[in-house]
């Protein structure tokens, strides 16, 4: 598949505003389940924002060093200013976790659509079935045949978020599904990372050492609340 971008750049901010929205919609809509006033769901939500872009534009700068987004570094600053948030108003941070956790797997698949339009986050090279070929890009090398890593991507965490908004949906949606779930990302994430052309070269890359980290953390998290629960 031959692909164009240089008339499609402004799609890339798009998408990006719509894994945003689609993450407001969908905070808005299970915080039905929780005793939030619509005051602190807005307050949640402004700060979740704010980490989301913030971080998100930090991240790729300082490891790569360029401008740029990075949608696991906005996962992670999303997430560390709710916690900061939850200490300032002192609120059970594990709520917030519930809350906000089920959108991130959608957030990320679109965001990766994103990727996939503008040439970013490419594949590794790769002349076989579903290859792409960036005919001009900035980006990547025009001509090169290449792994279509963010579609790919863009479905497997599709998948992952049907699967956790289908257990929310039975009620099933706690701190340990939580957890599952970031596992699950996580290994999906390290995995998939593989045939990203920044991995050629690489025996990890700083994104793969993070899901991993994640991944090991909600894993001890998961095994010392089952003893607990033994004891």
């Amino acid at each position: 598949m031959k692909f164009g971008v240089d008339n499609m750049k402004y799609v890339y901010p798009i998408m990006i505003m719509l894994s945003i929205i689609s993450n407001i919609i969908i905070v808005i809509l299970l915080s039905k389940k929780f005793k939030y006033t619509k005051e602190e769901i807005v307050s949640m939500l402004l700060v979740d924002i704010v980490g989301i872009v913030m971080i998100g534009l930090i991240y790729t700068k300082v490891l790569y060093g360029y401008f740029g987004f990075s949608s696991l570094g906005g996962v992670l600053g999303g997430l560390l200013f709710l916690y900061i948030y939850s200490l300032m108003v002192k609120k059970d941070y594990k709520y917030m976790l519930i809350l906000f956790m089920p959108s991130i797997p959608l957030m990320y698949a679109i965001g990766k659509i994103g990727c996939f339009v503008a040439g970013c986050c490419y594949g590794i090279p790769y002349d076989g079935m579903f290859h792409i070929v960036y005919e001009s890009s900035n980006l990547v090398i025009s001509g090169m045949k290449l792994f279509p890593i963010q579609i790919v991507e863009t479905i497997v965490f599709l998948f992952i978020f049907i699967y956790v908004i289908s257990k929310y949906i039975k009620n099933k949606m706690n701190i340990k599904l939580v957890m599952i779930e970031i596992i699950i990302c996580g290994i999906a994430k390290l995995l998939l990372d593989f045939f990203r052309y920044d991995h050629v070269s690489k025996l990890f890359t700083s994104n793969q050492i993070m899901c991993l980290i994640l991944a090991i953390i909600s894993s001890i998290y998961l095994i010392r609340t089952r003893r607990k629960v033994k004891e």
